[in-house]
């Protein structure tokens, strides 16, 4: 039995959960060696599956892979009629004419703003979602409410935005203890050590190489 007593080491880099994006990727491959080539924001096996732009300009992820919410997705935008075409009955129907398929909402989106849609898929439960900037981020409540960017102090009068320390620990929780140092801010200290003087970090000083 495992000593309850003991601590243990929790190993988790970034790569693990980015590599779990691919989903089942390396299953096909290993069984099949099938190997997916790049579609954009499209699907191999889910349509509509892709970003579109609304008539005022903003983008939307949509994301509508099963059949109930393909239904409501077309309701919302009030075209349930476009389920009724053999094409588009079924997620595979759909995923072998996805262009014809994306031309189709392509023109869609273009009869609505980003608010009257964001309004429709709220409404109908749709799981499609404004594609942001970092100017919306940063405006956007929720991202605010979060702080998941926080300004630190410079140590010369100003601050740095910068993203908040991951994970948030409510034992002990993690701060940004400075925003790093200034150009150069170490120089005599680094260059002592290898061995330069004061009179040579000087010259290079004045001749503008450190």
């Amino acid at each position: 039995m495992r000593d309850r007593q003991g601590g243990q080491v929790i190993d988790l880099p970034l790569f693990d959960p980015l590599f779990s994006i691919l989903g089942p990727q390396a299953a096909e491959y290993v069984r099949f060696g099938i190997v997916r080539e790049r579609i954009g924001n499209l699907s191999y096996n889910s349509a509509p599956r892709n970003t579109y732009r609304s008539k005022d300009g903003i983008w939307f992820a949509v994301s509508a892979s099963t059949q109930p919410m393909a239904e409501r997705f077309f309701k919302a935008l009030g075209r349930q009629g476009v389920l009724d075409d053999p094409r588009f009955a079924t997620n595979g129907a759909r995923v072998q004419h996805r262009e014809e398929l994306d031309r189709l909402i392509e023109e869609e989106f273009g009869r609505w703003t980003s608010a009257e849609l964001e309004t429709l898929f709220m409404e109908h439960s749709v799981t499609a979602i404004q594609v942001y900037d970092i100017a919306r981020i940063l405006s956007d409540p929720h991202f605010r409410a979060r702080e998941i960017v926080v300004d630190v102090p410079d140590g010369r009068g100003g601050t740095v935005a910068m993203h908040t320390v991951v994970p948030r620990l409510s034992g002990t929780p993690g701060a940004i203890e400075h925003a790093g140092p200034a150009l150069g801010e170490h120089n005599t200290e680094v260059y002592g050590r290898l061995g330069l003087s004061e009179t040579e970090q000087a010259a290079l000083r004045e001749a503008k190489v450190i």
